[in-house]
């Protein structure tokens, strides 16, 4: 039996629809940090990572994004550095020290 230890982390491809401001699958998302569109993307990754801790998944860590700054032809979720960095600061950062204190986020 193996003792080593594997650690998980996890990248959204895109977000919802709803949650951008295209009505396409590119965009950015609606609103401004803080409000109740990049609150609720915080509150998605907050929920993926109890859907796997459920499961016995933990979750070591998590990225924002896919190549953030390159979607513009594909379906994703396109983050200026300056968008990302308000994002991570004002609502996913609060959002995992709230609920996930231990899960890193990578950028």
């Amino acid at each position: 039996m193996s003792t080593e230890k594997i650690y998980f982390f996890g990248s959204p491809w895109n977000g919802p629809d709803w949650l951008k401001n295209a009505s396409q699958s590119v965009g950015t998302l609606n609103g401004v940090p803080g409000d109740k569109y990049h609150k609720a993307w915080a509150h998605y990754f907050s929920k993926f990572i109890e859907a796997y801790e459920l499961e016995g998944i933990p979750i070591w860590g998590i990225t924002t994004q896919n190549e953030y700054s390159q979607v513009r032809d594909f379906e994703g979720l396109f983050y200026t550095t300056e968008q990302l960095a308000d994002f991570i600061r004002i609502d996913l950062g609060p959002e995992l020290r709230k609920n996930h204190p231990l899960v890193k986020i990578m950028i």
